[in-house]
Parts: structure tokens; C-alpha cells; sequence
């Protein structure tokens, strides 16, 4: 994880934007979710594996691509999925946000040092997916 960290002064490869943190309530939870806008990625990943197998095909079909979590931790860890969502979907797509982040338990801004060390795990689990996006578009920054 550290390469990610080093990396942060400069800013390139990562991915700017927010974490959004969404309690995972029994039912239709995932299928309340507003659809990812098209041309972009968001991705999202589930604390634990009886959720992702239950929730994944849902969020799929909504747009969302399904990553493989950080390690299992704590069990104050269970009941949570983690959506990473890039600036450039924040700022186009203002009202996709809001509709997202009026769902969410916690939402942690990228742009902080502080956060980005305390989520490491999390978005090293999310960044593969946005970084093969930044190969596709022939971009190098994480601003999507």
C-alpha cells in the first residue's frame, strides 16, 4: 500500500473523488440505488461475502463494478458497502451524487491526507478497477 501513499504528492494515478459508505440493510437495499451514468465507473465493494453474493448481480445491472474488499476485519466492519466515486462524476453528475451520498452512513472526501491513509485498504481494493479506466481513456490523473 505504500506505493499508492508515495504517490500522493504528486497526485498522479489516484483517484480523486469521494468514498461513500452505505449501511447494508436486509431487502432491496441495492436495488434502490440510482444508476451509475454512462461513461462512468464507480466502484464498490462489500464487507462480506453473503451480501456480494446476494447484492452483486443487482448492483451490476445498475452499473456499479463489483471489486473484492479489503481483508475481513471486525465485525463492526459487517453491514457495509464502500462506493468510490471519481470528481469528475461528482462534479457532472451533481444530482447522481447527491442521490448516492443521501444514502450514506459516512461520506470521506479524497482530497485529504488523513482520510486517504485511514481508508489505504479500502481504496487500494477499488483502485485497479479506476486505473484500468484511466488506461482506457488515455488519461494519467485520477480526475475521471
Amino acid at each position: 500500500m505504500g506505493s499508492t501513499l508515495r504517490g500522493e504528492a504528486a497526485g498522479a494515478g489516484m483517484v480523486r473523488g469521494a468514498l461513500v459508505r452505505i449501511a447494508v440493510s436486509d431487502g432491496w437495499w441495492a436495488e434502490d440505488l440510482p444508476p451509475v451514468p454512462a461513461g462512468h465507473v464507480v466502484t464498490v465493494s462489500l464487507s462480506d461475502p453473503a451480501v456480494e453474493q446476494e447484492h452483486a448481480d443487482a448492483l451490476a445491472l445498475l452499473g456499479y463494478t463489483v471489486v473484492a474488499g479489503p481483508p475481513r476485519g471486525s465485525a463492526a466492519d459487517a453491514g457495509r458497502a464502500d462506493f468510490l466515486v471519481e470528481q469528475s462524476l461528482l462534479e457532472t453528475y451533481p444530482t447522481y451524487w447527491r442521490s448516492l451520498a443521501d444514502r450514506a452512513e459516512r461520506a470521506y472526501s479524497l482530497s485529504l491526507g488523513p482520510v486517504r491513509r485511514l481508508l489505504a485498504e479500502v481504496l487500494a481494493a477499488h483502485e485497479p478497477a479506476h486505473a484500468a479506466r484511466r488506461r482506457a481513456a488515455g488519461t494519467a490523473g485520477g480526475d475521471l
